[in-house]
């Protein structure tokens, strides 16, 4: 999480980070008000990840999610091999509690999952091993996850020998789960220990996004006036906070937000125009989506504008996503 503070305004940038009571509070107070009143010094622009704007759940904490992959691996004593998705940025400390609860090192195949060594080797380095017979592996999580677990599964079952475990410390599942599912008592999935799905796999909610309530708890208290999104298809707009707050107001075209998008404006005020697809990031190739392995939709950004608006050539590479309007506080 980034904090600016300059003659450009003062910009939060959240990244992957959840806005727990703890990371909000660790914020200087003078960015941070109490429910109904704005912050004595306030946001110009958060930048958000609204992942999981629509997940309704309460997240588990990092350290009961943490346990609850090591737990599991109790659970299933007879595992030859125990398979951890863990090949993302901020798994890295699930790798390590888990190599420090049974004292064992942890294969990562340097050739197949150089960011995820090169992570390790940065962050804990010592429990890094280049045995490829190690009990701990970690296995690429997405995408075709599954076709590699029925591989491991398979070639287990062909040498007659118990099968492997195979844990996925994520969110997505619980939250592609919440979101597909019609009956409301089968979205309530067990939050405090693995659930194995129909593909052999143990999934535990690990998460480093924050829930909605999370995300709606945070802004009541940062109250920014402007909102600026990092996740595709302008998620924020779903936000209860949003929907109460910022309607209404149009860009400037002189805004400074322009400037630190790296976007010109030039021309009529009378002329409206949308932006379509701004993020620079490849659009996610379609697949039929199950419950089992959720994939994003493509990127379609579409928002209301004055003025004849043109990107530079280095704002085609910027992953950001701008769907926002000013707005006044209400309470």
């Amino acid at each position: 999480m980034l904090l600016f503070e300059g003659n450009f305004g003062n910009i939060l940038y959240t990244g992957d980070c959840r806005l727990t009571t703890e990371c909000v509070q660790s914020l200087p107070k003078k960015f941070v008000g109490m429910k109904g009143k704005v912050p004595r010094c306030q946001l110009d622009y958060v930048f958000l990840d609204c992942t999981f704007r629509r997940f309704h759940q309460i997240l588990p904490s990092k350290h009961s999610a943490i346990q609850q992959v090591i737990n599991c691996i109790w659970k299933h004593p007879d595992a030859p091999v125990m398979y951890l998705t863990c090949d993302l940025l901020n798994q890295e400390e699930i790798l390590a509690n888990v190599s420090q609860t049974f004292g064992s090192k942890i294969y990562v195949d340097k050739a197949s999952n150089p960011d995820c060594f090169q992570a390790l080797t940065l962050t804990f380095p010592d429990i890094i091993s280049e045995d490829s017979s190690s009990c701990f592996q970690v296995l690429d999580g997405f995408p075709k996850l599954y076709e590699r677990a029925k591989a491991k599964l398979l070639e287990a079952h062909a040498h007659c020998q118990p099968a492997p475990l195979i844990i996925r410390p994520s969110a997505q599942w619980y939250a592609c789960v919440e979101e597909f599912l019609k009956n409301e008592s089968q979205r309530k999935l067990r939050m405090n220990e693995a659930v194995r799905d129909q593909f052999g796999v143990w999934h535990v909610c690990y998460s480093t996004h924050s829930s909605k309530e999370e995300l709606e708890w945070a802004l009541q208290l940062l109250v920014p006036k402007w909102l600026v999104s990092t996740t595709p298809s302008c998620r924020e707009m779903e936000l209860d906070f949003v929907k109460k707050h910022c309607f209404g107001n149009q860009v400037a075209p002189n805004d400074p937000i322009w400037k630190l998008l790296d976007i010109a404006t030039e021309g009529s005020l009378d002329v409206d125009v949308s932006i379509k697809g701004v993020s620079g990031s490849p659009m996610v190739e379609e697949h039929t989506q199950t419950y089992s392995q959720p994939q994003f939709e493509p990127v379609k950004v579409s928002t209301g504008l004055k003025g004849i608006i043109k990107l530079s050539p280095s704002s085609k590479k910027s992953d950001i996503i701008w769907k926002s309007e000013t707005w006044s506080p209400r309470f």
